[in-house]
């Protein structure tokens, strides 16, 4: 099993070596990570090539315009070639909880032969368990009604790209302005994502995850309002048809 590791970062050089670090360590070695900076004013761009130097598994994305995580995540996924990779979030503040998070997660996937998986994150720097974290209830996936449930699909989030492939590129898009959405990105993939794999997802009880609260960067913090706004945008849209079983994983 091969994992793609999706990194972007922006002005994180205080978190960035841990993020890196966190993937440097896994015991389960068949990964590639790609980088994308888009456009730091700090040292972050200096310290991921510090981190990844003579390390083949990392890609380094250096952006010439500035985008959004959403707009790089999605860059950098399509650069994938096979329907079997295993797409893995790591923001580029956050990190792995330790070296067997791959490991893990390529266990689930041989067990539950599952094409997506949502799961369970520490909060730093509290160390406590992430009030996201839970399993969504059996009757939402059974009435596909994702985007009428709360919240609760959050790190560590991985897919096949085969469904990430089946995914229209409209729908990453605010209808307002055209442009990739700001807020809410998790949300954009993650609802359709869902909705197509229903009993297919499977949720990690195990914490596999840190999450960074102390990024003054977080969205959260930066327009709360916008967040809320552009969520119930992206809960309002036409949900996605559950596929057909296939023989994959």
């Amino acid at each position: 099993m091969h994992f793609k590791i999706i990194t972007s970062f922006y002005n994180v050089e205080e978190w960035l070596k841990y993020t890196i670090r966190s993937m440097r360590v896994q015991d389960y070695k068949d990964f590639q990570c790609i980088l994308t900076n888009d456009m730091s004013t700090d040292n972050s761009l200096q310290i991921a090539r510090k981190e990844t130097e003579g390390d083949p598994r990392f890609l380094i994305i250096d952006n010439e315009e500035k985008k959004n995580t959403l707009h790089n995540n999605v860059n950098a996924i399509n650069l994938t070639s096979s329907d079997e990779d295993v797409i893995v979030i790591l923001d580029g503040d956050d990190w792995f909880s330790s070296k067997g998070c791959l490991g893990a997660l390529k266990k689930v996937y041989e067990k539950e032969k599952c094409w997506m998986t949502y799961g369970s994150y520490m909060e730093y720097p509290a160390g406590s368990r992430g009030k996201f974290a839970r399993k969504c209830p059996q009757s939402v996936v059974d009435d596909n009604s994702y985007r009428e449930n709360e919240w609760v699909y959050s790190h560590l989030k991985t897919f096949k790209y085969f469904l990430w492939k089946r995914l229209q590129e409209k729908d990453f898009m605010d209808p307002s302005t055209g442009d990739y959405f700001d807020f809410a990105q998790d949300l954009v993939y993650m609802f359709p994502l869902l909705e197509m794999a229903g009993p297919k997802a499977k949720y990690i009880e195990e914490i596999l995850y840190v999450y960074n609260l102390r990024n003054p960067l977080n969205e959260h913090k930066v327009d709360h309002s916008r967040q809320l706004a552009v969520e119930q945008i992206i809960r309002n849209k036409q949900k996605y048809s559950l596929l057909e079983e296939r023989g994959r994983c």
